[in-house]
């Protein structure tokens, strides 16, 4: 049994920031390792992989979680940012849905450079997510008055946006004030400083990820 739960992902990003942002959110220490061509070979024909995808989540316990999602509802659960009951959770779920679907265009960022697709993206969703902030209001969270993993998600979605172009703040001053709220928080400016932030991907990161893929 590991000592701390290891994570397994390309050398960047990508479906793995998620998990490392809810980690970081839940105070879990934790260790990375970065995939190579012969690594991921190995995890394919190992069986782990349920789908043959990463990002891989290795818990103390032994057991291993895969798909992205299915991790971070994992640590939401666990950790307590799913809300404080089953209608609660259900809203969260709902929210991250759409935090999801809208990320996709920052994650693929590095390997098609649309500028296009992602200011569409803003311009479809930032709108949601402004008015689900202001239907919550006066809390400052998306759903019930504290921190669910709904608002873990939009905080790597605006942070990932924020690096590729600026938001108007006179169109989403709660999407905004939420951003900063929760970036002041100590776990996050902790997640900072731990080396787990990985930088915005790149060239470099993308040609990473397809020599691992064979591509």
């Amino acid at each position: 049994m590991a000592a701390v739960p290891r994570l397994t992902y390309f050398d960047g990003r990508g479906l793995a920031e998620r998990i490392r942002f809810m980690l970081a959110a839940a105070g879990v220490e934790y260790t990375e390792r970065v995939l190579t061509r012969e690594l991921f070979l190995e995890l394919v024909n190992s069986g782990v992989l349920m789908y043959n995808q990463v990002p891989l989540l290795e818990w103390t316990d032994g057991r291993v979680f895969v798909q992205s999602m299915a991790t971070v509802r994992f640590l939401a659960r666990t950790y307590g940012f799913y809300g404080d009951n089953d209608a609660e959770a259900a809203l969260i779920d709902q929210v991250a849905d759409g935090i999801v679907d809208f990320v996709r265009v920052v994650i693929s960022f590095p390997f098609t450079k649309d500028m296009a697709a992602l200011d569409a993206g803003v311009t479809k969703y930032f709108p949601c997510f402004e008015a689900i902030l202001s239907k919550n209001a006066p809390s400052q969270f998306l759903v019930g008055t504290k921190l669910s993993y709904a608002d873990v998600l939009l905080t790597e979605a605006i942070a990932g946006v924020l690096e590729l172009r600026e938001l108007d703040a006179s169109a989403f001053p709660l999407c905004l004030a939420h951003h900063a709220a929760v970036t002041s928080s100590a776990w996050f400016v902790a997640f900072l400083a731990s080396g787990h932030r990985h930088k915005l991907g790149d060239d470099v990161y993308a040609r990473h990820v397809d020599q691992v893929l064979g591509r």
